[in-house]
């Protein structure tokens, strides 16, 4: 395996851990770089090449950025009609 594979390799590796930091809600820049053991420069870089900004809003109940209040299966507001099509558009029935 050549340089450039090995680089490309890693690239993947690290975008699907830095896609989920941010879907999980991470906002600062330190924790990204201190968990994945990387540079600032490359966190930002993985984050551009996917059109993600920590600025991006979240949820305001659990924090994940997938989805926002009206459409978290843990909004107490939110019917068990209103759950149960959450809950089918995402798969989980």
């Amino acid at each position: 395996m050549n340089r450039a594979d090995e680089l490309e390799i890693n690239a993947t590796y690290n975008k699907k851990w830095v896609r989920k930091m941010w879907e999980e809600g991470f906002k600062e820049l330190d924790d990204f770089c201190e968990w994945l053991e990387l540079s600032p420069n490359v966190v930002n870089k993985l984050l551009q090449e996917m059109n993600l900004w920590l600025s991006d809003p979240r949820c305001s109940i659990c924090r994940y950025r997938t989805h926002d209040r009206r459409q978290c299966l843990k909004n107490p507001d939110l019917k068990e009609d209103d759950l149960e099509l959450i809950r089918d558009a995402l798969g989980y029935n």
